[in-house]
């Protein structure tokens, strides 16, 4: 009993001391505010406000290069990266368009070109969709490498984007009369409503048969909410009193920021496990993650303006949160002392 109870100690010392760790990169350095990370693959693609407007940069985190893709008077922003591409909207000829940068031949689209609001843009595979004002009102359009337009929404109500996957585009609308989201079948061309609620849904994202989706609950703040389209059930991710923003979704997980603590911290919630792990733990803002495979790129305003920062999750590194070492093998010998004791 003796040597199982020691040996148990011991499992619980090493898991404790080599559970891996993530591991922080300052990936921007300098005096103005970069934010708003998009990441896939090796690429790090972000805006930041040099002069008086924003521009949008990419980094290669492989080669620990930045490069500018836009250079304008303009505010370029809401972009987002997804294999060699990246999409993004500007106001550059005098109202908001959507444009589209190829990484590797440095060569920029225009999507679309009209005399209307276009936003919004989310990029998946060989689809591109944003939302516009064509019509008077917020209508969603998919656009395809083939250089065509297709409306996915056609009403009197404001219709804005979320996020692309395989065949599938979660979108909001306030048609109901209350901000609700929805699921359109690209193939099928169908529609599927996905909430029927008093929330304010704010923000969706989809990735294999989830919807995340975050809203206003009851109690005045916003909480984050899971859809599993396949059982046709919602479950809820978060339950406090203050607000969680739905950021980013890949794999199994779903990486967000609230501020329980007072100020902005980002949290990674594991759907398989129903598991919420702390990433940042300081007094500063950490906000907008951005999630692909083991690493989120998020903003931080902890050198007192906005710079990117990538966390990695390192299985071979050794934590530096608590429980302490030390403490750890405190407690460990009491319990052994005590059980000693026990025995005489």
């Amino acid at each position: 009993m003796k040597k199982s109870l020691i040996v148990a100690i011991l499992t619980l010392l090493s898991q404790s001391a080599f559970a891996g760790a993530w591991t922080v990169t300052q990936i921007t350095d300098n005096s103005i505010d970069d934010i708003a990370p998009s990441m896939y693959g090796n690429y790090i693609a972000y805006q930041a406000k040099q002069g008086t407007d924003y521009d949008i940069y990419l980094y290669d985190i492989q080669n620990e290069t930045t490069t500018q893709v836009t250079d304008n008077s303009a505010n370029d922003n809401a972009c987002s990266v997804y294999g060699d591409y990246i999409v993004y909207q500007s106001p550059q000829d005098g109202d908001s368009e959507i444009y589209l940068y190829n990484i590797e031949s440095k060569i920029t689209t225009q999507v679309t070109n009209n005399a209307v609001t276009d936003a919004g843009p989310t990029i998946y595979g060989n689809y591109i969709a944003y939302y516009g004002s064509q019509g008077g009102d917020y209508e969603v359009y998919l656009y395809n490498t083939a250089n065509t337009t297709t409306p996915v929404t056609s009403n009197s109500a404001q219709d804005t984007t979320g996020s692309l996957f395989g065949n599938y585009l979660a979108y909001r609308s306030n048609g109901s009369g209350n901000w609700e989201i929805y699921l359109y079948n690209i193939q099928t061309k169908t529609t599927t409503p996905v909430s029927n609620n008093s929330l304010f849904e704010a923000g969706v994202l989809i990735y294999g048969d989830y919807i995340a989706y975050y809203g206003k609950d009851p109690d005045g703040d916003y909480e984050i909410y899971l859809y599993d389209i396949i059982n046709d059930t919602t479950a809820q991710v978060t339950d406090n009193s203050s607000d969680d923003i739905l950021s980013s979704f890949y794999g199994n997980h779903i990486a967000y920021y609230g501020d329980q603590g007072g100020d902005y911290e980002i949290y990674l919630y594991d759907i398989l496990n129903g598991t919420t792990t702390q990433i940042t733990d300081n007094s500063f803002d950490d906000s907008s993650p951005s999630l692909y495979e083991d690493s989120i790129a998020y903003r931080s305003n902890i050198d007192g303006d906005y710079e990117i920062y990538l966390a990695t999750w390192d299985p071979n590194a050794q934590p530096t949160a608590v429980p302490e070492p030390l403490t750890v093998i405190s407690v460990a010998l009491a319990c052994v002392a005590g059980w000693l004791k026990l025995r005489k």
